[in-house]
């Protein structure tokens, strides 16, 4: 009996292309399918992913001063600040410009980036036990919470 050749395992390709929706969009996509459903009584049938891209490219204005704050107020990070400027200034030294941390801040201070970031809650915690004053912790306890239980998922 002959040793059976065994494949090389193909590596999985990453296709640039694709984006994961949260499940709060999938929803919303499937309410946008199920009225197209409804109001063509199913002469017109839509795939989520046209759906998701007919309505990206039904926008044509750029974002607004209000969605930027949004973006702003949920993504931005201090630790990544820091990191950009620390690469800004490396960059400066090494092509023999002269930028100072001065001048890194004031660039971080621009009306785009807020000035302190909320604390975020953990995810676990549901929004009745957030609003609810007998589960209140202290955001010393909370943040030391949260750290805890990144460290034991990594």
């Amino acid at each position: 009996m002959e040793p059976t050749e065994q494949k090389p395992k193909r590596k999985r390709q990453i296709n640039p292309d694709r984006i994961v929706l949260e499940c709060a969009s999938v929803e919303f996509v499937r309410a946008v399918a199920a009225q197209i459903e409804e109001s063509f009584g199913g002469i017109i049938k839509l795939t989520h992913k046209e759906i998701a891209n007919f309505i990206l490219q039904s926008r044509t204005e750029p974002l607004t001063s209000g969605e930027l704050a949004a973006i702003k107020d949920k993504y931005f990070d201090d630790v990544q600040a820091a990191q950009w400027a620390l690469q800004k200034l490396k960059a400066a030294k090494e092509s023999g410009e002269e930028l100072s941390l001065a001048d890194v801040l004031s660039q971080l201070q621009t009306p785009v980036v807020r000035e302190k970031r909320k604390p975020k809650t953990p995810k676990a915690r549901s929004e009745s036990a957030a609003n609810d004053p007998s589960h209140e912790r202290t955001k010393s306890a909370t943040v030391e919470a949260s750290a805890a239980s990144d460290g034991a998922i990594k």
